[in-house]
């Protein structure tokens, strides 16, 4: 159970078990422009919560955070992906909340020019897929995972940032973090507020203020380029 005095924005969450118990990362943002994130603990027999955490709070006044998302890519490192009202997609990076409470600005995807109202985050094989939607056009971005400071010259124009994760007591690098966008979809006429990936294939789901729905996929002949499959 999560409570606030403040009106709600946008949240979103994900969870992950160990031993006995589950935890789940909760983020909600409020509309002084600031992101909250907390970790409970439930109890997988009783599903009682058996502790909460709290992460510190990021503010990015003054824009607004109108969608997140969160993933979590193993044991210790987790993503927190928000879309703003500046028209970027924020990365913020974090450890499960007994390891640390800070939050840490990792990267800024920028391309979109207006809000991002929907974000949805999916792994899929051994990468990491980000569909961010806003007025009109839906964008792909991939993150690739590589082991520790392992460095992959890339000569792909795509190439939009690169980040690392690291191990908060040592500070040996774990991941590092290609970003590539791999895709622009133009096929909606209006606001686009909803977008989803499929549970185990590399699909997308898109919903828009035009009164239609498109599921997308890409192109096995031709890299970059995704069409819609069912409209």
């Amino acid at each position: 159970n999560v409570t606030t005095k403040r009106p709600v924005n946008c949240c979103a969450g994900a969870a992950f078990s160990e031993a006995n118990q589950d935890i789940a990362i909760v983020s909600y943002a409020i509309p002084d422009g600031s992101v909250v994130a907390e970790q409970i603990a439930i109890n997988r027999v009783s599903l009682e919560e058996t502790e909460k955490r709290s992460y510190e709070r990021i503010m990015f006044q003054p824009a607004l955070i109108v969608s997140v998302a969160v993933h979590i890519i193993s044991n210790d490192n987790i993503l927190f992906i928000l879309g703003t009202t500046s028209n970027n997609v924020e990365i913020i990076c974090a450890k499960f909340a007994f390891i640390s409470s800070q939050l840490r600005r990792a990267v800024t995807l920028q391309g979109h020019t207006d809000w991002i109202t929907s974000i949805d985050i999916r792994a899929y094989e051994n990468d990491i897929w980000l569909a961010s939607g806003g007025q009109e056009s839906i964008r792909i971005w991939r993150f690739e995972l590589l082991q520790g400071n392992k460095i992959r010259v890339n000569s792909d124009s795509q190439l939009k940032a690169q980040f690392t994760l690291f191990d908060e007591e040592t500070k040996v690098i774990t991941y590092t973090i290609n970003v590539t966008l791999q895709g622009v979809l133009n096929a909606h006429e209006d606001w686009i507020y909803s977008v989803e990936w499929h549970t185990s294939k590399l699909q997308l789901l898109s919903a828009s203020n035009d009164k239609t729905i498109i599921i997308w996929e890409p192109s096995e002949s031709a890299a970059g380029l995704w069409f819609d499959s069912v409209r």
